[in-house]
This record gives C-alpha cells, structure tokens and sequence, in this order.
C-alpha cells in the first residue's frame, strides 16, 4: 500500500518557513523552534512542548522502512512502557521521494495516551525525517501542522 501525498487540512492556517540543515517546511506562525539536538530540531506548540513536530537529517540509513522498523523496536517500543499499538506501516513519498511512514499510538508510563506519525525518505544521500508527536486528544488538529509540513517539505 502507497499512501497518497498528504494536504493541509487548514488552509487558513498563518505560517511560517522554518529551516534546519537543508530541510524547509511551513508550519503554524505561532509554533517555535526548541534548541538543536544532534541531527534534528523540534518545533513546538507554544503552550505544550509534549506537542511537537521534528525536522531529522541522519546520514547512514538507507532503507526508510528499515530505519522506522528499528526506531519502532529500539525507542518506541521501550519508551512506550505503558502501551504500543501500530496502527500502519507503509511506502510514502517526501518531497517527491520514494519513502516509508509509520502511525502509531503510544502511552508511557503514569501519562496520557500519545498519537505519532514518522515519515521517512532517503534524499541526496541522506535520511530525511518529518515526525509529529502529540497527546491522542490532540492528534487531529496536530496532524493539520503534519499535514502543512509535508507538503511544503523542500530540501536543498
């Protein structure tokens, strides 16, 4: 299964370009970029850093179906202590590249239920990550900032 290339959902939504080490995506005006870690940067939702979107450059992985699969076993799966539920894994394009997307819901430990959605593709020789993780109660209307991101995500 190939999922189609995703639209925002709210056009109405003022934006702003964020840039990270070759990634541009449009996201809401008012959400803000945290502080770089390693190779990628969130951006957050003003008023709940648990809500946030993440820009990823990783150089060495070569197959976007791989690198979800092992971010799935290595970190979700451990960090989800209180509950992991795939709900898909399946090909996608980023930027127009051929790639893979994961959707899942999470609930760690002692804290509400959370809803991600990681979309990967290798491009110019390099991992390109789009990432969204929010509270499930969230989901929807974080998903239209997923949504925004994607369609705007141009590397170079």
């Amino acid at each position: 299964m190939t999922l189609p290339p995703s639209t925002p959902s709210v056009a109405a939504l003022e934006t702003q370009s964020i840039s990270f080490n070759g990634i541009t995506v449009k996201v809401p005006a008012t959400w803000k970029q945290a502080a770089q870690e390693g190779t990628y940067v969130d951006i957050e939702e003003p008023t709940d850093s648990d809500r946030w979107l993440r820009l990823n450059n990783v150089n060495g992985e070569s197959n976007s179906r791989n690198a979800l699969q092992s971010a799935e076993n290595n970190i979700l799966k451990k960090t989800c202590d209180g509950g992991y539920t795939r709900i898909s894994l399946a090909d996608a394009e980023l930027a127009g590249a051929k790639g893979a997307q994961l959707e899942f819901t999470c609930t760690p430990k002692g804290m509400a239920q959370r809803h991600g959605i990681w979309r990967i593709a290798v491009i110019a020789g390099k991992s390109r990550h789009l990432y969204l993780q929010t509270w499930e109660s969230t989901y929807e209307k974080d998903k239209a900032v997923f949504d925004a991101a994607l369609a705007s995500f141009q590397v170079g």
